[in-house]
């Protein structure tokens, strides 16, 4: 019965550690590994797209939204600045507010910081001169903006939001900025 028992121990070793074994096993070895780092290569690829493409379409809808308040900003017509800031808020969860060429709230959708001075980095680089900027931040628990949010470490991040700033311009002037705040 022991040697039986002996016997099959000895093929069972001697077929493993064969060198048709072992190059199988590096060959598995080697696929699995190569797999593994195309799957995280291509995960990477497509978050990124997809968060490039989310900017985009976020920055074109602040863009048109700036360029349709124009001529309501320029005329101070609070009532059409109001019913289109409405309209593009219902869309989703956004939020949209227009700015004097002061930094001060003339229309805010939600209707809580009309007459406040809005100061935000991307509000400024806008008044500034800048051009059309955006930035990410991280929301408190009541959904207030609460400070900029890590893109690259999103330890501690409960949701993240964007913030747009677009100039208004009439007549190539610059009259104001709308900011569009996208979660």
């Amino acid at each position: 019965m022991w040697a039986i028992i002996l016997q099959i121990k000895t093929k069972i070793k001697t077929f493993l550690y064969s060198i048709r074994w072992k190059i199988l096993i590096a060959y598995l070895l080697i696929i699995s590994i190569a797999f593994s780092v195309v799957a995280a290569t291509l995960i990477q690829l497509v978050g990124d797209y997809m968060f490039n493409q989310r900017v985009r379409d976020d920055q074109r809808v602040a863009e048109n939204l700036s360029s349709i308040m124009s001529e309501a900003l320029s005329s101070l017509d609070a009532n059409a600045m109001l019913l289109s800031a409405l309209d593009a808020s219902s869309e989703g969860l956004s939020r949209v507010l227009v700015l004097d060429r002061y930094g001060v709230v003339q229309v805010d959708a939600y209707s809580e910081l009309n007459g406040r001075r809005f100061e935000n980095a991307e509000a400024i680089t806008v008044l500034n001169g800048g051009g059309a900027d955006y930035g990410f931040y991280d929301t408190d628990d009541t959904g207030a903006i609460a400070r900029p949010a890590a893109l690259t470490s999103l330890t501690g991040v409960r949701a993240m939001t964007g913030l747009y700033a677009a100039p208004i311009y009439n007549d190539g002037d610059l009259i104001g900025v709308l900011v569009y705040i996208s979660q």
